[in-house]
C-alpha cells in the first residue's frame, strides 16, 4: 500500500554566521530521507535530536540537507514518483556527493536501500528510529549503521491494564499508510493472542472526524491507544500529536500511546519508547562516520522503552491514583508548588503567622474544645450502635470510628481503601451504594441506603448507610461522609412482627368465616342435591330397556355443571382460610364483592337483611392483596348485618357503593343500624369492641391490611342514619405510576 511520501526537499544549515567565519574547513554535507515529513511524529523527535547534537558534537561544520518521500512508495518498484524523487537528489548532489546518508525511520530506509546503488553507493548509510522487526526490510549489506527501537508491544498492552485494570475494550486509532497497516496488524495481533478475553477495535477505517465522534461515546472500561497517525481514511493527512490533542478533548476514556513525544499531548502515559534518545544515538554514530570509520564496524544498542512515565493532568482527569502505578514512576506536568510560583507570599505569610502567635492560641483552645466535642459525638454515636464515616473520593480512602470499624469487621489501626468496603458489602448491593455515591458527588444530594455485609467471619448483617457528598474544608479533595447503622436485630424483630400478623390475620379471617359458616352447608346443599336428584333419574332410565342416551347426557352434563358450582363454593372457601403472604395485585374490586356476598347472603338471608350493590361495570382495577381485600369486606358486612338485629327487619338493607375519585377508588358499606359511637376513631383501636362477645380486633385488623395495601378506611355517619364505612384504595394507573418515580433520598 502506498504510504504518503512526497517530492518536497528542504535545505537547512545547521551553521551560524560565527561557526561558519571561525572554522574554514568545508562543511560536510548529510542527507537526511524522511519517512514522511520534517516535522512527522514521531520520527520527528529522532531527527530533531539528531540535527542539534551533531552540530553539537562534531568539530567541523555541517550542512544537512533534508528531502521527504510524499508520494513515492516504500517498495522496490520504480514508479514515476520514485524515478522523479531518485533524478532530483541525483541532480542536486552531481557537482558533489553527500557526506552521509541518513533515513529516518523504516519507509525512508526500504526506499533508499532500493534505490541505493544508483544514488550514492558509496557512501556511508545511517538508518534511526526503525524497529528490529523491520530488519530484514531496511539493513543494507554493507557500511550502514542502524539505531533500531526495541519496541515491546506486550508491555505497552500491559500499561493500559496497570493503570486501568477493568479495562474491557481497546480502540486502536491509526491511519491506512503502508506504515500505519503494518502496525495495525503486528499490534494487534499479537495483543489478541496475549489477552483473548479483552475486545480490540480498530478505527484505521473512519476519517478523524468520525474518530472523533466514537471515541466522545464510550464506555466505561474501554480505553483508547492512539499509535501512529499520518493520513485518515478519508485522505486528509494529519500532524500526529496535532490530531492527538483533538481526539483528547473528545475522549470519554484514557488515552494511552507509545512514544515518548505524546507525552503531554494527551496519553496517560506508561514505559514509553524515548525516540529522542534514537536520535542521540543516531548523532554519536554520525560523528564516527563522518570521521572515517566504517558502518560495518559500528554496533548500536536498540532503543529499548524507557522508565514509566505519567501525565498528571491525565491522572487525575481519569482518576488514576499514583499507587497503582509501578513504583519509580515519574509523574510530568504537575503543578509547581506554592514555594516554587509564590515564595514571596509564604514569606510574608509565615511572618505574618509569627505576629499572629496569640491569635493562634485562642484558635488552638477551639479546636481543642471542637475535638471534645467530636470525641463526645462518637462516644454518643458509639453508645448508639451508629459508626461515623468520612471517605476521600478522590484517594478512595476511609476514616472511621471504631465502631464503624467493629460493624465491618476491620481493626483498629490502619487505612482503609474504599474498594475494600465494597469487598465487604454484599455483591447484590454495591451497584446501588456506588450510584448514590456517584449522584451524590455529582448533584450535592444525600442519599439513604439498606444494604448487606459479609463480615470476615461469614456473618452476614443488615445496614442503612446515610450520607451526603461537599468538599472537605481546606481542600479541593471531594469526600462523602455519613453514618451506618446496624438494623440486622430491628428488621428481625419486624419479620416477627409480620409473622405475627399474618397469623392473626388468618385467625381473624377463620374468626369471620365461623360467622358464617352455616353459608357454607346452604350453598353446598343445593348442587349435591341436584347431583343426586339427577343421578337417581338416570339409575332409572338406564333400567328401561330402550333408554334415552340423549336425555342421560344431559342429566350427566347437569351433574358435571353442578360438580363444578360445589367445586367453586369449596374454591372460594379454601382461599379465604388458607395461610399465606401478602400479594400486592390488581384487583377487580366488584368481582371480590360479588364473591364475598356470596359467603354472606345466608347469614343476611337468615337475619332478613337485604344486599344491594351499586358498583359501576367500568370501575378501574385496584392495586391490593385480594384474599386481604375480601377479608375486609366480609368483616364489614358481617357487623353491618349484626348491627341491625334491633332493626325492624322492613328496614333492614345494606347498601355496597363504589366510585373513582382522583386516583383512589372509594368503596362504601352502609347499613341502618343504631350508627356511630361519638368517636368512630375508637372503632379501629385494638380491643375495642361494640359487641358482648367481640375481641375488638377485626376492625383494627382490617385497617392494618388496607393501610399496607396503600389504602384507608374510616367510619362516616350516614345521611339517612346508620354508619357508612369507607375504604379508599389506589387505582391500577396511580399505583404503577407511583411505583415507576419512587426514589430513595
Amino acid at each position: 500500500m502506498p504510504i504518503r511520501l512526497g517530492l518536497s526537499l528542504a535545505l537547512s544549515i545547521a551553521l551560524s554566521a560565527a561557526l561558519l567565519a571561525a572554522d574554514s574547513t568545508p562543511p560536510k554535507r548529510v542527507l537526511m530521507v524522511h519517512s514522511f515529513g520534517r516535522d512527522f511524529a514521531p520520527f520527528s523527535s529522532v531527527a530533531s535530536r539528531f540535527r542539534i547534537d551533531l552540530a553539537l558534537h562534531y568539530p567541523h561544520p555541517v550542512e544537512f540537507v533534508e528531502a521527504s518521500l510524499q508520494t513515492v512508495e516504500a517498495t522496490t518498484r520504480r514508479d514515476e514518483q520514485a524515478v522523479a524523487l531518485v533524478d532530483f537528489l541525483t541532480a542536486t548532489f552531481r557537482h558533489e556527493k553527500p557526506d552521509l546518508v541518513v533515513c529516518v525511520g523504516a519507509p525512508a530506509a526500504i526506499f533508499y536501500r532500493a534505490h541505493r546503488e544508483e544514488l550514492f553507493p558509496a557512501v556511508p548509510l545511517l538508518i534511526a528510529g526503525a524497529d528490529q522487526r523491520r530488519f530484514a526490510e531496511v539493513t543494507p549489506e554493507r557500511n550502514s549503521v542502524t539505531v533500531s527501537l526495541e519496541m515491546d508491544l506486550k508491555m505497552l498492552l500491559e500499561d493500559i491494564f496497570i493503570a486501568q485494570p477493568d479495562t474491557r475494550q481497546v480502540y486502536y486509532l491509526t491511519g491506512i499508510t503502508t506504515l500505519e497497516r503494518y502496525w495495525e496488524k503486528e499490534v494487534l495481533d499479537t495483543w489478541r493472542q496475549a489477552r483473548p478475553e479483552v475486545e480490540f477495535h480498530s478505527l484505521s477505517d473512519q476519517s478523524l472526524a468520525q474518530m472523533l465522534d466514537t471515541v466522545a461515546t464510550l464506555p466505561h472500561g474501554a480505553a483508547v491507544f492512539f499509535s501512529v497517525f499520518d493520513r485518515d481514511s478519508a485522505g486528509v493527512p494529519h500532524e500526529g500529536n496535532v490530531a492527538l490533542r483533538r481526539v483528547r478533548s473528545k475522549t470519554a476514556v484514557p488515552i494511552f500511546g507509545f512514544g515518548k513525544d505524546q507525552l503531554g499531548s494527551g496519553i496517560v502515559g506508561g514505559r514509553l519508547v524515548d525516540f529522542e534518545a534514537a536520535g542521540a544515538r543516531a548523532a554519536a554514530s554520525a560523528v564516527k562516520l563522518l570521521d572515517g570509520a566504517s558502518g560495518d564496524q559500528i554496533r548500536v544498542e536498540p532503543v529499548v522503552h524507557s522508565l514509566p512515565a505519567y501525565d498528571w493532568r491525565e491522572l487525575r482527569r481519569w482518576h488514576i491514583h499514583e499507587k497503582a502505578l509501578p513504583t519509580g514512576s515519574a509523574i510530568r506536568f504537575e503543578p509547581p508548588s506554592l514555594w516554587e510560583t509564590h515564595r514571596q507570599a509564604v514569606l510574608i505569610g509565615v511572618t505574618v503567622i509569627v505576629f499572629q502567635g496569640g491569635l493562634i492560641f485562642f484558635l488552638l483552645a477551639a479546636r481543642r474544645r471542637a475535638r471534645e466535642m467530636s470525641e463526645g459525638l462518637t462516644l454518643a454515636a458509639s453508645a448508639a450502635d451508629v459508626g461515623l464515616w468520612e471517605v476521600d473520593l478522590e484517594k478512595q480512602v476511609i476514616k472511621a470510628t471504631d465502631k464503624w470499624r467493629e460493624l465491618f469487621g476491620f481493626g483498629r489501626e490502619g487505612d482503609i481503601l474504599l474498594e475494600e468496603v465494597f469487598n465487604r458489602i454484599h455483591p447484590e448491593d454495591r451497584e446501588e451504594i456506588r450510584e448514590a455515591i456517584n449522584a451524590a458527588a455529582i448533584h450535592g444530594q444525600s442519599y439513604v441506603v439498606q444494604h448487606r455485609i459479609r463480615r470476615v467471619d461469614g456473618e452476614e448483617r443488615w445496614l442503612v448507610s446515610r450520607g451526603s457528598a461537599d468538599l472537605a474544608r481546606g481542600s479541593d479533595h471531594l469526600r462523602s461522609r455519613g453514618v451506618s447503622i446496624d438494623i440486622t436485630e430491628r428488621l428481625r424483630a419486624e419479620t416477627e412482627i409480620l409473622d405475627q400478623r399474618d397469623q392473626l390475620s388468618h385467625l381473624a379471617r377463620v374468626g369471620s368465616l365461623g360467622a358464617i359458616s352455616g353459608s357454607l352447608a346452604h350453598e353446598l346443599n343445593q348442587p349435591l342435591g341436584t347431583i343426586l336428584s339427577n343421578a337417581q333419574a338416570a339409575r332409572r332410565m338406564l333400567g328401561k330397556p330402550a333408554p334415552d342416551l340423549a336425555e342421560i347426557d344431559e342429566i350427566l352434563g347437569d351433574i358435571v355443571s353442578e360438580d363444578q358450582r360445589a367445586s367453586q363454593v369449596i374454591t372460594r372457601w379454601r382461599e379465604l382460610l388458607k395461610r399465606g403472604k401478602t400479594s400486592i395485585e390488581p384487583v377487580d374490586l366488584r368481582s371480590s364483592v360479588e364473591n364475598v356476598l356470596r359467603l354472606a347472603r345466608p347469614s343476611s338471608t337468615r337475619e332478613s337483611v337485604a344486599l344491594d350493590i351499586e358498583i359501576p361495570p367500568d370501575l378501574p382495577r385496584v392495586m391490593s392483596d385480594p384474599v386481604q381485600l375480601q377479608q375486609v369486606v366480609l368483616n364489614l358486612v358481617i357487623n353491618a348485618i349484626d348491627a341491625m338485629k334491633d332493626t325492624p327487619a322492613a328496614e333492614k338493607k345494606i347498601v355496597i357503593r363504589a366510585k373513582s375519585e382522583g386516583t383512589q377508588v372509594v368503596l362504601i358499606v352502609s347499613d341502618r343500624g343504631p350508627g356511630l359511637p361519638d368517636d368512630p376513631e375508637h372503632l379501629f383501636q385494638p380491643f375495642y369492641s361494640t359487641k358482648p362477645d367481640g375481641l375488638g380486633m377485626g376492625l383494627a385488623i382490617c385497617r392494618t391490611f388496607v393501610t399496607a395495601n396503600g389504602g384507608k378506611l374510616w367510619a362516616e355517619p350516614c345521611p339517612d342514619g346508620g354508619a357508612c364505612f369507607h375504604l379508599s384504595l389506589p387505582r391500577v394507573e396511580t399505583a404503577a405510576r407511583v411505583a415507576a418515580t419512587a426514589t430513595v433520598v
